[in-house]
């Protein structure tokens, strides 16, 4: 019998911002730059003068809100794709951490996507809450884990036959 060990809590939040700080800079790389060039170009010879009058045109606006929405989209891509292909975010690879189906196979691609979805529209803005489940439950799950049937655990396997001793797997 192969037992897997939950992940700790210290990893996976540190994983968490690791992962964050990828995706923020990342978006902030290809935001603030397109953004500039967009909002300065509209807003003729004196941009400061003009945003400080309130005058934001509705090409940049339209710009902002379309950089915004394609963002979103790759920030869950993000998530999505590294954990069903590579087992985990880099952030958790970094610390030795993968994410897998409660029954031991690896994650699908309708378990990452309802993890992601609860990451960014439960836990993060309720993220008090969310971590009840995470102290509570002996397998450290969150809500997403939970509604997926998935857990993260540490990447050493546990096997129950030859003592607590771990395997590098």
């Amino acid at each position: 019998m192969t037992l897997f060990e939950p992940a700790p809590h210290g990893r996976r939040i540190f994983a968490a911002f690791v992962d964050l700080t990828l995706v923020l800079v990342a978006s902030n790389l290809a935001v603030i730059p397109l953004t500039a060039f967009v909002g300065l170009k509209e807003l003729g010879e004196d941009p400061v003068r003009a945003i400080q009058q309130g005058q934001l045109p509705i090409a940049t606006l339209a710009t902002l809100f379309a950089l915004c929405l394609v963002m979103t989209i790759l920030m869950h891509i993000y998530f999505v794709w590294f954990e069903v292909e590579k087992g985990g975010t880099p952030g958790k690879m970094l610390v030795g951490l993968e994410v897998i189906s409660q029954d031991g196979k690896p994650l699908t691609k309708r378990q990452a996507f309802i993890r992601e979805l609860c990451r960014w529209y439960l836990d993060i803005p309720f993220v008090l809450v969310a971590l009840i489940p995470m102290i509570a439950t002996a397998k450290r799950t969150r809500f997403g884990d939970m509604l997926a049937k998935t857990q993260v655990i540490s990447r050493k396997v546990v096997h129950a036959s030859t003592s607590t001793r771990s395997q590098g797997s």
